[in-house]
């Protein structure tokens, strides 16, 4: 019997954007609920696996998402409007998952 091959996700990593205010917390920021609200949609869609900030509070986050493509993971973190206005950018690499505890 073959093993099914290990699956493929999309990491966001989502960095400070020219709208990020310096010197505040990530919970604090003008446009975090924005950002939590899109993807909180995106996780009721199926499509975020998980997610969240680092927690050095300068550094952004990371995302791992589930998408047919690069190019559909790549329109997913682009539509977030707080990275259309500029609070984040998001950045996506294909993520191989080759080892899993579960």
């Amino acid at each position: 019997m073959t093993e099914a091959a290990p699956p493929v996700y999309f990491a966001v990593f989502h960095r400070p954007g020219p709208l990020w205010e310096q010197g505040v917390s990530f919970r604090e920021q003008t446009h975090v609920g924005t950002h939590v609200g899109y993807m909180s949609q995106q996780a009721e869609q199926g499509r975020i696996v998980l997610g969240g900030p680092f927690l050095d509070e300068e550094s952004g986050g990371l995302m791992v998402m589930r998408a047919e493509s690069l190019d559909e993971a790549n329109t997913i973190a682009q539509n977030d409007p707080s990275v259309q206005i500029g609070f984040l950018t998001a950045h996506v690499r294909p993520w191989l998952a080759a080892m899993s505890s579960e």
